[in-house]
């Protein structure tokens, strides 16, 4: 099976692995009491870990209700390494950070957090970027044909 039929079902994968990694994440927090900025160190972590949860099986269902053709083609396999690649980035380093009971937003405490953070929010602007892409390319799959309401509603909903 080619790249692009198998990226709807990595995304799937990567969700299901992801909220795997946040049940194991809650079970370590059950135990550990330490804080920062008076909330448990391993809240931030699981925030984004069910958020990536979201976002990847999202841009699944909106590919698959939208557009079918477009969850198996070359640029939806594109869209889904960047997601994955810039959403897995951000959770490694916020579950390092809050391993070591650092913070990962706005720690400029020294040159490398500092370029950490940056790097963060270049990942954040890519993670972003994917849903724009997705929305043109199903704008591009549907061509001159009128859409549906609901696909119409998705494709601005995802570019604005």
């Amino acid at each position: 099976m080619s790249a692009p039929h198998m990226a709807r079902k990595v995304l799937i994968i990567y969700g299901a692995l992801m909220l795997l990694t946040l049940g194991l994440t809650y079970l370590v927090s059950l135990g550990d009491t330490r804080t920062l900025r008076e909330v448990g160190i391993w809240v931030k972590p699981m925030k984004f870990m069910a958020a990536t949860v979201l976002f990847a099986w999202t841009t699944v269902w909106l590919a698959q209700l939208c557009a079918p053709p477009v969850s198996q083609s070359q640029p939806f396999a594109w869209i889904a390494a960047l997601l994955i690649l810039t959403s897995l980035f951000e959770v490694t380093y916020i579950t390092y950070q809050a391993a070591l009971g650092a913070g990962s937003h706005y720690n400029n405490s020294d040159p490398l957090h500092a370029f950490m953070f940056g790097l963060m929010g270049l990942a954040a602007v890519g993670l972003t970027a994917t849903q724009g892409w997705l929305a043109w390319v199903i704008w591009k799959t549907h061509g001159p044909q009128p859409m549906s309401l609901l696909t119409l509603g998705v494709v601005t909903g995802l570019s604005t």
